[in-house]
This record gives C-alpha cells, sequence and structure tokens, in this order.
C-alpha cells in the first residue's frame, strides 16, 4: 500500500561526458534501494 515511487534520470539536461551521463542515470543499485525503502525490513 506504499505510494508510487519514481525511479528516474532527474529532469535537468543529460551531461555529454560519458562518465557524468553514467552517474546521471540510475542503475541497478537505486533501484534495488528504491524497491527496498518501499519494503518493510525484516527481523
Amino acid at each position: 500500500e506504499a505510494p508510487p515511487l519514481r525511479v528516474a534520470a532527474p529532469f535537468c539536461p543529460v551531461p555529454f561526458s560519458a562518465p557524468l551521463e553514467e552517474a546521471y542515470l540510475p542503475n541497478a543499485q537505486d533501484i534495488v534501494a528504491a524497491v527496498s525503502s518501499l519494503t518493510p525490513a525484516k527481523t
């Protein structure tokens, strides 16, 4: 019953440098962190 969570690139211009673009786009770790924040921690 959690609200939707958006995992996407920020709303700003895309950088042209390859390393900056890689940091700009969401990756697997960002997705895992978002899902983990929505699910209750198991104790």
